[in-house]
Parts: structure tokens; C-alpha cells; sequence
């Protein structure tokens, strides 16, 4: 029989209802309370299922409802025993073969949203002209992946969950292509789900409005940053251009820091990009916090940011093309 440590409680009404567990090599269960127990000492009959860390963060996250990760995302056999739920409660269990059916969620039983952060608050982006699918998808791409970025630099003290930065900026070979893509994603499950930039509503006409809940400090970086690249002769995109001519002739674009033979002066030159592009890109006050970073790889963090420029690029083609007129305002 399995031991399982009951960690959290994701629903309840008047009682615990469904609850994450872990047996003792640290495998998640969700657990669903399906009838009262009939022992002497009380508490509720609960089945568990056991699915991978990145499916219950997903399920924790609304991407699909409770009968889903019971029945398409389960790994293994079914356990079952009796709780009291509360946290910290142990309780030992025995195989299940399978849920009974009348035991199962309706579909549609989703976890209520985690509750906003005070420093969360709406913010509306003006769409007009034709949108299809495939606007949609690029467009939230790239909302992401820039959120993402400046949330990382600027809200890592506040953060209450204390990734290690400096660690996925040495992860990735910063070749391109989908060593930056990775970068940015993992940036983005790194942000406490209370402060992830959410789609609130969507309005689409001719004009149109596109309602997210975002981090107030990280959505007035990026619009001023788009403003800028919107600018006729904006220094930004000389900045960026600069530094990326600078990277073509030395021919480091397709390499890493690893396969070259980079000089002293050449490290020194390679942190003078990263204060210029900080200082341009309205992080000058993480500046410090990005040479730190850059420490053992001045040319991956010179090329990640290259690549959040790129990103607030194509995000400020969609203002200029007048697909969306006005980016994260207040109203």
C-alpha cells in the first residue's frame, strides 16, 4: 500500500473536496472526494490519480477540466483511502482497478482561478482590420515571451517564487531558433500563476478589443518600448541593428560562447552591448542585475536580448499595420 501526504486543497465546499498528494518519491496525485468513509473514525473515501508535475500545474491552471486528468492524464493504478484531507494528513492506500462511473466529475469541473495580485490590473489592446487564427496565435506568442522577459527582470525580488534566472540564461546553447523559444516558455511557467498575463475578454468588430489581466509595471515597459520601435529614426532599432551587424562579421550568430576562442577586450565589448541594449530597451535599472547574469556568457545574454527585440518588433508591426491601435492601455 502507498502512503500519500495530502499537500493542497484545490476545491472544497463545506468539505475537502479535490486535493494534491504525494507519495514518498515526491509523485503527484490528485485526489477526489467521492463519498463519506463508513469507518468509526470518519473522514471521506477519496480516489487518487496520478499524473506528471507539468499536467497538474496545467489542470491548476484551467487548460482542461478535472474528468481530463482523471481519465486521459492518469499514470498507473488508481489508489483509494480514507482522509480527513487536511493538509499534512497522511493516509495509506490500495490499489484501485478503475473509478467507478458514477464516482466520476461532470465535465466541465474546472479549479477556480487563482486569485490576483495587487499588482495585476487590466489592460486593453484596440484591435481593428481582419484577424484570423493565426493573428491571434502569433499575437499572444508574443505578449508572452516579452511578459515573460521583463517580468523576469524587474519583479524577481517581489516574486514569490524565487527561480534561479541565472540558471536557464546558462541552460540554452543560445545558438537561436528553438534554444530562444525554450528560454522564453520556461521564463514564463517560472511567473506565479497569480501574476501571468491572462486574457480577460475578447471583443472582436471592427474595432475590436482585446482585454488582458497583466502586471502593471511590465505592461507600461513593453508599450513604451513599442512606442519607441514606432519611432521615425528610433535609436532602439539602430541599437539593435548595431549590435547584430557587430555579431554577423564576427560570424558568432550560429555559435556558442563554448565553440569560440573569445578574447578579453572581445568580453569587454560584449558588456558594453549588453549596458547599451539595457539602457535603450528601458532596463537600465536591471542592467546590473543582466551583467550578473551575463557573468560566464556575455554572448548569451547579448543574443537573448536580440531576441526579445525581435519579439517587440513583430508585437509593434501589429500597431503600426493598425491591427492594434493602442497596446495595453488603461482604456
Amino acid at each position: 500500500m502507498a502512503k500519500l501526504l495530502v499537500k493542497e486543497v484545490l476545491l472544497s465546499y463545506d468539505a475537502p473536496l479535490v486535493v494534491l498528494a504525494n507519495d514518498k518519491g515526491a509523485r503527484q496525485y490528485v485526489g477526489v472526494n467521492y463519498a463519506d468513509a463508513d469507518n468509526e473514525d470518519g473522514g471521506y473515501k477519496f480516489y487518487f490519480s496520478r499524473a506528471k508535475p507539468e499536467m497538474i500545474g496545467a489542470f491548476k491552471e484551467g487548460s482542461f477540466d478535472l474528468l481530463y486528468i482523471l481519465t486521459k492524464k492518469n499514470i498507473g493504478k488508481y489508489l483509494c483511502g480514507e482522509t480527513w484531507a487536511s493538509i499534512g494528513d497522511e493516509l495509506h492506500t490500495r490499489p484501485l482497478e478503475s473509478i467507478p462511473k458514477h464516482a466520476l466529475p461532470k465535465p466541465g469541473l474546472f479549479i477556480p482561478a487563482s486569485t490576483k495580485s495587487a499588482s495585476t490590473a487590466s489592460r486593453f489592446v484596440h484591435i481593428d482590420g481582419r484577424w484570423g487564427i493565426n493573428d491571434l496565435r502569433k499575437f499572444s506568442d508574443l505578449v508572452q515571451d516579452s511578459y515573460a522577459f521583463v517580468f523576469a527582470l524587474t519583479r524577481r525580488k517581489a516574486s514569490a517564487t524565487r527561480t534561479d534566472i541565472s540558471d536557464l540564461f546558462r541552460k540554452y546553447p543560445w545558438r537561436g531558433g528553438f534554444s530562444s523559444v525554450n528560454f522564453f516558455d520556461d521564463l514564463y511557467r517560472a511567473i506565479p500563476q497569480p501574476e501571468r498575463a491572462s486574457i480577460s475578454s475578447i471583443q472582436y468588430a471592427s474595432p475590436g478589443t482585446i482585454e488582458l489581466e497583466m502586471n502593471k509595471e511590465v505592461a507600461t515597459l513593453i508599450h513604451d518600448m513599442v512606442v519607441k520601435i514606432n519611432t521615425a529614426g528610433s535609436d532602439v532599432a539602430a541599437a539593435y541593428k548595431d549590435v547584430h551587424h557587430w555579431l554577423a562579421e564576427k560570424k558568432w550568430l550560429g555559435s556558442t560562447a563554448s565553440e569560440l576562442r573569445i578574447s578579453a577586450k572581445e568580453k569587454d565589448e560584449l558588456r558594453d552591448h549588453i549596458s547599451h541594449l539595457t539602457t535603450q530597451f528601458g532596463l537600465q535599472q536591471q542592467q546590473q542585475y543582466v551583467l550578473e547574469l551575463a557573468k560566464d556568457d556575455p554572448l548569451g545574454a547579448v543574443k537573448i536580448l536580440l531576441a526579445y527585440y525581435r519579439r517587440l518588433e513583430r508585437l509593434a508591426d501589429y500597431v503600426a499595420t493598425g491591427k492594434a491601435q493602442e497596446l495595453f492601455v488603461k482604456n
